[in-house]
């Protein structure tokens, strides 16, 4: 069901519930997909995913994936998406985090 924009935050996760990611800083990493649990109509709020250090690659409205050029043990980012009504609401999702260690 698609929900107005409420006082109900959006949820977002890297899927099954995931919320925090640990990688290698030797791992390759293709891509990292986030997805929106709380379903939001796409035409009338603006949808905005901030993830510092990485590449965003809207797969659909409720789908991005994520793609880092460099990451270093010292590379960690939060990830927090935003919807934003026409009457200037917004809305801040949970926050993720991806962290590289050696």
């Amino acid at each position: 069901m698609i929900a107005n924009l409420t006082n109900t935050p959006p949820i977002i996760d890297f899927g099954f519930g995931t919320t925090v990611l640990n990688f290698s800083i030797f791992d390759s990493l293709p891509y990292i997909t986030v997805w929106q649990n709380t379903l939001y109509h796409p035409a009338l709020y603006n949808p905005v995913l901030t993830a510092p250090g990485a590449n965003i690659e809207v797969v659909s409205p409720y789908e991005y994936r994520l793609t880092f050029d460099e990451y270093d043990e010292n590379t960690n980012s939060s990830i927090q998406l935003t919807f934003t009504a026409p009457n200037g609401q917004t809305l801040y999702s949970n926050i993720l985090s991806i962290n590289f260690s050696e």
